[in-house]
């Protein structure tokens, strides 16, 4: 796991609240880092942006996420293709941070392979 810093606006359901997003991040042993995001409002898509610290510089990064129209969606053997998983948007790069836009209710995973 990566150390990391999320700020970010709070999901408000009645009077319970939690943080829009939940993040993890890590590295592989062939040095690509891979950073998940979960969307867990409903109603509202998010901005994301990802400041690289240590030294990391974004190079390329693909972006996957899994999302339906309907938070109670899920696959059967009748719609096996109800729920899938989708390229995310191109997320952009520039000056080393790279943006891009989570859906709502949706699990995200950015694979960033960094400058040598």
């Amino acid at each position: 796991m990566l150390p990391l810093h999320l700020k970010c606006r709070d999901y408000t359901f009645g009077e319970e609240k939690i943080p829009a997003l939940s993040v993890s991040a890590s590295r592989d042993e062939a040095g690509m880092i891979h950073i998940t995001v979960c969307n867990m409002d409903p109603n509202q898509e998010a901005k994301l942006l990802i400041d690289l610290r240590g030294g990391d510089e974004p190079k390329e990064v693909i972006g996957q996420v899994l999302t339906s129209s309907k938070m109670n969606d899920h696959n059967t053997f009748v719609d096996p293709e109800k729920v899938k998983l989708e390229l995310l948007k191109r997320p952009k790069i520039k000056n080393n941070i790279i943006e891009t836009i989570l859906p709502s209710k949706s699990v995200s995973l950015l694979s960033i392979k960094t400058k040598d």
